[in-house]
């Protein structure tokens, strides 16, 4: 049995004997810059139980930066799509303002015909009545 257990045992800790090494100097010379201190000096390797704290709290915090990021990123597309579609909802607004305004410039294109038919009309008829009345007397209706 506790060859069973030993040999499920054998990835994990290869995985682990793997990367334990490279992570353990490049936290360390990570540290000494931060803190000024020489990264030429020997760095003596880690015990196993200091290791596997050290890779379950690299896992940890992995899983949690993870998180973080997924939840960034997810609130940035939100966002970007709660944008555009306010932007999408503007320039129907401006289109329809712009719409409207030409409507109205027809309208009042027509209003400025009808205006000028009208006055057209008013001549003619005082043409005629000033005809009819011979300029002296009051047309009677």
């Amino acid at each position: 049995m506790y060859d069973h257990a030993n040999e499920q045992r054998k990835p994990w800790w290869h995985c682990l004997n793997t990367a334990k090494p490279a992570n353990h100097r490049f936290n360390t010379k990570l540290q000494r810059r931060i803190y000024g201190h020489a990264i030429d000096a020997a760095i003596r390797p880690l015990n196993e139980e200091k290791a596997v704290q050290a890779a379950a709290d690299f896992v940890g915090e992995l899983f949690i930066f993870t998180v973080a990021g997924t939840a960034l990123i997810l609130e940035f597309q939100r966002s970007s799509k709660a944008e555009a579609r306010k932007e999408a909802r503007r320039k129907q607004e401006l289109e329809a303002l712009k719409q409207r305004d030409e409507d109205l410039a027809r309208e009042i294109e027509m209003l400025k015909y009808k205006i000028n038919e009208i006055e057209e009309v008013a001549k003619v008829v005082k043409g005629v009545v000033a005809h009819i009345d011979g300029g002296g007397g009051q047309l009677m209706w």
